[in-house]
């Protein structure tokens, strides 16, 4: 559980969609803003975060689309992706965004229906030699834009937390 008491909750179930996924974030930045867990600039940032997670549970999770075969092609990779959300069983998948926000702090979770991944398996983008990889970046957005980020054992459900500013 996130919250003890929260004002607002929010559900969302996504279709694997790339164009519905800039408007979850706008929803979900807007009432970040609206509760005074972070200002305008801030909630830029955590919405960079939001649309990472979003972006890896399509293609990367409810998709099954590699990363390292968009360092190879991205054209492919794209392709792929395409060809695979009009496909069974990646088509009946979605991704599932659930939202508890307070005055203090916004917690929000979600979760792909792929097999999942390990997350510690990732190589580190910080390193010299992964500072132009493709992968790995994303993760490293969203930790540096929340205050806390957590994947389940499966590898299929992040859960990110934004506490208030002081």
């Amino acid at each position: 559980q996130c919250l003890r008491k929260h004002i607002r909750r929010l559900e969302f179930e996504v279709e694997n969609d790339r164009a519905l996924l800039a408007p979850l974030v706008n929803c979900l930045q807007t009432n970040i803003i609206e509760l005074g867990i972070c200002n305008e600039t801030e909630s830029l940032q955590v919405g960079m975060a939001l649309d990472e997670a979003l972006v890896n549970a399509l293609y990367h999770g409810n998709l099954e689309v590699s990363s390292k075969l968009k360092e190879e092609d991205d054209r492919a990779y794209y392709e792929l992706a395409e060809k695979r959300a009009a496909q069974s069983p990646y088509a009946e998948r979605r991704i599932l965004v659930e939202a508890e926000l307070s005055p203090e702090e916004a917690c929000i979770v979600m979760r792909d229906q792929g097999p999942g991944f390990d997350p510690e398996s990732l190589p580190d983008p910080t390193d010299p030699e992964n500072l132009l990889r493709v992968h790995g970046r994303g993760i490293l957005l969203m930790r540096t834009f929340m205050d806390e980020v957590k994947f389940n054992d499966r590898g299929n459900e992040v859960r990110m937390v934004k506490r208030r500013s002081a």
